[in-house]
């Protein structure tokens, strides 16, 4: 019974890797072609700090625009949580 179960997560483990690296190479390689940037990129920052800065900025705009949605949002966050 031992040897059946050590051989199908070995199995699993190979597929898993298999599968992931034909999506991502079909992703990435064949289906996502080049674009332009949609808004321009901040001179002296970094790709993390720029992305918190957005995210700010949607949360304010959210708060300020949407007070519906700023209660929903982490409601919906916590109840998940909890369940």
């Amino acid at each position: 019974v031992d040897d059946s179960l050590a051989t199908s997560r070995v199995a699993q483990s190979i597929n898993f890797v298999a599968t992931t690296t034909v999506w991502v190479y079909a992703w990435w390689g064949g289906l996502m072609g080049r674009r332009a940037a949609m808004s321009p990129f901040p001179e002296g920052d970094s790709l993390l700090t720029v992305g918190f800065k957005r995210l700010y900025k949607t949360c304010v705009r959210i708060y300020k625009n949407h007070r519906a949605l700023a209660s929903f949002y982490p409601a919906i966050a916590f109840s998940e949580s909890a369940t």
